[in-house]
């Protein structure tokens, strides 16, 4: 019997064995009563998750997974992290969403240990999950979550974090010399760019270094009569400075739309943990927690998000015009920016339509005002052939903004 794989926004696909982890999955008398949204890494050829969890009893445990083709997990039985002991933690409040950054020989874990004055972030290392190191908190409260990129960054360690302000947020960044002591914050994205994410955003997966840039899967959470949804977005930033938007995309990646995305302990959440390169050539698995109660499994092909061609500009509300648009196929940019009198315009790649698009584009407001612009409407409009232009002076207002899909 074949299953058929489900699309979805046109950019990624639901592995058919979802939900790979469920509470009944977990080795302990009578399963687990939540499976939380759990990072995971690459170790030894396997792909090693650490499953964060409450048992029946409601005590916090994290155990260790590991899977050689990235779909069936062997679940270690044993408790791998033991909550904080001291004054204001206590066990019931919890310590959940483990995220793993593989970086200089260790594997980094940071996760959030929750108490009525507020959520911290814990550090914690391993060499290969026999045992697990904890380094002690790297936030002040109120923290919901971070991820730390993998590798130095101009000489420093950086991550990506939401402060948790009034129970919204906005993603952030911040460097370190040791991983212990972070600063120089800025702020990266805010939420409400779109009505998916208009109520909070976080960081989701680590950073994966690609050719264009950073690739960065978050969450985004609006709240309706029925309370809040969660969904999957990506943003990719610039490689020296990440703070640098190259592009966005607007439409989700994934929103909660089957059962075990809908239903569970936290209905209507979709989260991403981690992203890595396995398995087939230029496959990306993208893992993901469902309703507090599952982790789950999304697939796209690595090289939908890795084009240098990836490039967005300003947008000042003003009407786009296409300027060039060519089918990519076969792994290979098939557009060439238009260069004249040493002007270069803006290149982009839209992965959210079907089939995926480079184009170069620009935006045009008022009468002298032109910046770059990435409206995937215009494909359909205008549709494949080139068009002509006049080119202009732009590099004097070229700023990088959103990717718009």
């Amino acid at each position: 019997m074949t299953v058929k794989k489900m699309a979805v926004s046109g950019l990624l696909v639901r592995s058919p064995h979802n939900p790979l982890i469920t509470g009944a999955d977990i080795p302990l008398p009578g399963g687990a009563a939540c499976v939380f949204n759990s990072g995971a890494t690459l170790h030894d050829g396997e792909i090693v998750m650490l499953v964060n969890l409450w048992d029946r009893e409601w005590i916090p445990r994290f155990l260790v997974g590991r899977s050689r083709d990235g779909i069936h997990f062997d679940i270690d039985p044993r408790n791998r992290v033991e909550p904080p002991k001291e004054y204001p933690y206590v066990p019931h409040e919890g310590i959940f969403d483990t995220r793993i950054t593989t970086l200089e020989g260790w594997h980094y874990i940071t996760y959030n240990v929750a108490s009525r004055l507020g959520g911290r972030i814990m550090l914690a290392r391993t060499r290969d999950f026999t045992a697990i190191e904890t380094l002690g908190f790297i936030t002040g409260p109120d923290h919901r979550n971070c991820v730390i990129f993998p590798e130095k960054i101009n000489g420093l360690y950086a991550r990506l974090e939401r402060p948790n302000v009034d129970d919204s947020g906005d993603i952030y960044l911040s460097y370190s010399p040791d991983l212990m002591y972070w600063g120089r914050t800025t702020l990266v994205l805010e939420r409400n760019h779109r009505y998916w994410e208009s109520a909070k955003i976080g960081p989701g997966a680590p950073p994966v270094k690609t050719e264009a840039g950073w690739l960065c899967l978050y969450h985004g959470c609006r709240q309706s009569m029925n309370g809040f949804s969660y969904h999957a977005g990506a943003v990719l930033l610039d490689l020296a400075d990440p703070s640098r938007i190259v592009g966005k995309c607007n439409q989700c990646l994934l929103a909660p739309e089957q059962s075990y995305e809908t239903n569970g302990k936290c209905p209507n959440v979709v989260f991403p943990t981690a992203a890595l390169r396995h398995g087939a050539a230029e496959e990306l698995k993208i893992y993901y927690g469902a309703a507090d109660s599952a982790m789950c499994l999304a697939t796209a092909g690595f090289r939908n998000w890795c084009m240098p061609a990836w490039r967005a500009g300003r947008r000042d509300g003003g009407r786009s015009i296409l300027l060039r648009s060519e089918v990519w196929q076969n792994s290979m940019a098939a557009v060439f920016p238009s260069q004249r009198d040493g002007t270069e315009i803006g290149r982009g790649f839209s992965p959210c339509v079907s089939p995926p698009h480079h184009f170069a584009c620009r935006q045009v407001r008022g009468e002298s005002r032109r910046t770059y612009g990435t409206p995937s409407f215009h494909f359909s409009e205008q549709g494949l052939k080139p068009l002509p232009i006049v080119v202009q002076s732009l590099r004097d207002e070229a700023t990088p903004n959103q990717l718009e899909c």
